[in-house]
């Protein structure tokens, strides 16, 4: 009796598995990605090339205005503004968009809450990383 429980239990074993057959749709399985996260990121700087430091931004798909803006710590956020570097679209939208890309707007806002940039872009990811499709990231502002 215990003979026929062990054998039970290696079949029930043996017939599982982590994937479901239908999982890799995509065609992504048995790849190998690195382990680095990407962000793609835009620079914001003024006509003479210094860093815009930005009170806030956001970043929406132009075809359903779903907002994909990272959300970013205080400390994140003040290395951002001295840099004037922003996160447009990273590897946490990986899956959602895996083999799609997808129109995006990034909007910068002042203090007072009034735009001062608007830029679009087409990004999209692919199965391991995200990537840039069309626009141009370094964005001079007057």
């Amino acid at each position: 009796m215990r003979q026929i429980a062990i054998i039970a239990l290696l079949i029930s074993f043996l017939g599982c598995s982590d994937k479901d057959d239908n999982d890799d749709q995509s065609g992504c399985s048995g790849l190998a990605c690195t382990e680095q996260f990407v962000t793609i990121t835009v620079s914001v700087k003024d006509p003479v090339g210094d860093p815009v430091a930005l009170d806030s931004f956001a970043v929406t798909t132009i075809d359903s205005g779903k907002d994909i803006t990272r959300e970013v710590n205080d400390s994140e956020f003040e290395m951002m503004k001295a840099s004037g570097t922003y996160p447009l679209f990273g590897d946490e939208h990986r899956k959602t968009y895996e083999k799609t890309t997808v129109e995006v707007n990034f909007k910068g806002f002042d203090e007072s809450d009034q735009e001062i940039v608007s830029a679009y872009f087409k990004v999209g990811a692919d199965c391991c990383h995200v990537y840039l499709a069309e626009g141009e990231t370094d964005i001079v502002i007057d």
